[in-house]
């Protein structure tokens, strides 16, 4: 198979660069699993973003590019023409691409400076927090929810947050500084992104595992909140928003940008600047 373009990722920023190019460059996005918009949805990054995966879905489906999902790149090579060889493995078999150019979208050959694991808590309005876990060995697994954010003192249908001058809730903060809190908006529930700051080589399932020993010791006043879901892939701050590593080998990192808007922007951007 042979493209003008192969995007790698199913990212925002491939969304906006591939949605640029379309009509001129016969492009293909490759990515590793069914998972799109990723570094937004299956993060918990923001507050309300996470929810928005169908919208995303719909517009890849929309694209009218060439997309492979659940495919692994093996390998990728450079050849004496100047195109691009990439060998891929679809669970199959492999397979052969040439590319007169690539974009990589992800965050695998970017530099990570910081990363946190974070999940979605929730309490239901006018739940009684006195159904407080005894002790950290009452909490199962079913019982993790998300919680909210904030050290204000706020009072929404009933229920109480932590407040400032809650003793036990800042000493929960001072003994897990790598712990912070998002308040997310909601008309039935009360929402909160956990964000953990990690150390950069920590695995997910290392990274999980802490999360969860973190939230068995929260303070009573969270008794009533459970995690909801935990984020599939980790949020990542990162060194660059574009680097060329040849003349038609681009790395656009969409996890760099703070919005799916900046991301899908920044796809544009580079987009008219290789139609240029």
């Amino acid at each position: 198979m042979q493209y003008d373009l192969v995007i790698i990722g199913t990212t925002v920023a491939a969304l906006g660069l591939a949605d640029t190019v379309k009509q001129d460059l016969k492009t293909l996005i490759i990515n590793p699993t069914e998972m799109v918009a990723y570094e937004y949805m299956n993060t918990y990054k923001l507050p309300d973003v996470y929810s928005k995966g169908a919208e995303y879905y719909k517009e890849f489906q929309e694209l009218g590019v060439d997309i492979l999902l659940n495919t692994e790149i093996s390998k990728i090579h450079e050849e004496e023409n100047a195109t691009y060889c990439l060998e891929v493995f679809t669970g199959t078999g492999f397979s052969t691409i040439k590319a007169n150019a690539i974009v990589d979208t992800t965050e695998r050959e970017v530099d990570i400076i910081e990363k946190s694991l974070n999940c979605l808590l929730v309490n239901k309005p006018g739940e009684d927090s006195s159904e407080n876990i005894s002790s950290k060995d009452d909490l199962k697994a079913k019982d993790i929810i998300e919680s909210k954010d904030s050290n204000d003192v706020k009072e929404v249908k009933g229920v109480k947050y932590p407040e400032d001058d809650n003793e036990a809730f800042k000493e929960f903060l001072a003994n897990n500084k790598e712990v912070s809190f998002v308040h997310q908006q909601d008309e039935n529930l009360e929402l909160q992104i956990m964000k953990l700051q990690c150390p950069t080589d920590m695995n997910m399932l290392e990274a999980r595992h802490k999360l969860i020993d973190i939230w068995r010791e929260r303070p009573q006043a969270y008794g009533s909140w459970k995690i909801a879901n935990i984020g599939f892939c980790f949020e990542y701050k990162l060194a660059f928003a574009l680097k060329k590593v040849t003349n038609n080998y681009t790395l656009l990192p969409s996890a760099y940008y703070n919005t799916p808007e900046g991301s899908f922007q920044a796809g544009v951007q580079l987009g008219r600047r290789l139609l240029g």
